[in-house]
């Protein structure tokens, strides 16, 4: 019997503890606000949830993740700036691309610009 049919065998012996019984027992618990009975849970609490949601490190995921993506909260600082001033660059690249199709004579402008005229 290989691992992946243990593991099917398993889920299938004990589906109150697979990942997707697991999945909705965690959305049952966002959606109650004060916690409460749930059929066929039980006592469902939201503390453990708020604590997560007000931790630090899902602080961070939340303001990082966007803007530098997965991973976001094992880098170094040196890494992680590193990485948002490339995705900067870029994104600057790309409206300046965009604007100069939208705009042709800009590119004549930028160049007056620099030269001080």
């Amino acid at each position: 019997m290989t691992g992946t049919e243990r593991k099917r065998a398993w889920r299938q012996r004990h589906p109150e503890r697979s990942r997707t019984a697991e999945r909705q027992r965690a959305q049952k618990r966002r959606n109650q606000r004060d916690g409460g009975f749930v059929l066929g849970v039980g006592w469902v609490g939201t503390s453990s949830y708020q604590r997560y949601e007000s931790s630090l490190k899902r602080s961070t995921q939340r303001h990082f993740y966007p803007r530098i993506g997965a991973g976001s909260t094992r880098l170094t600082h040196k890494e992680g700036s590193a990485l948002a001033r490339a995705r900067n660059v870029a994104r600057l690249e790309d409206a300046k691309a965009i604007a100069l199709a939208q705009f042709p004579d800009m590119a004549k402008w930028l160049a007056e610009c620099r030269l001080g005229k």
